[in-house]
C-alpha cells in the first residue's frame, strides 16, 4: 500500500488529489470514492484526465455532516435547550 505523503501541519494545499482527499478525510482511497460516489463528500473538478478536489469544500461538507448529525445527539439537543 502508498501512503500519502503528510504535509507539515497548516500546509495542506487547496486542491487534492484522491490519494491526499482520502487521507484528508481519514478513510482509504476506496471508501473515499465510495462515499464521493454516495453524496457524502463533493465531487472533484476534471481538468482533462486529473480529479481535483477542493480542501474547502471538503471542510464545508464535513461541517454539514457534523451539524446534521448533531441534532440528533442528545448532549447537543441539551446544550440547545439550555440556551433556549
Amino acid at each position: 500500500m502508498v501512503r500519502a505523503p503528510r504535509p507539515p501541519f497548516g500546509a495542506w494545499p487547496r486542491g487534492l488529489k484522491v490519494m491526499l482527499a482520502a487521507f484528508y478525510t481519514g478513510a482509504s482511497e476506496n471508501k473515499f470514492l465510495a462515499e464521493v460516489k454516495a453524496g457524502l463528500w463533493p465531487a472533484p473538478e476534471e481538468r482533462g484526465r486529473l480529479r481535483i478536489w477542493d480542501r474547502q469544500r471538503i471542510d464545508e461538507a464535513w461541517d454539514r455532516r457534523n451539524e446534521a448529525e448533531g441534532d440528533d445527539d442528545p448532549l447537543m439537543e441539551a446544550l440547545h435547550d439550555r440556551e433556549a
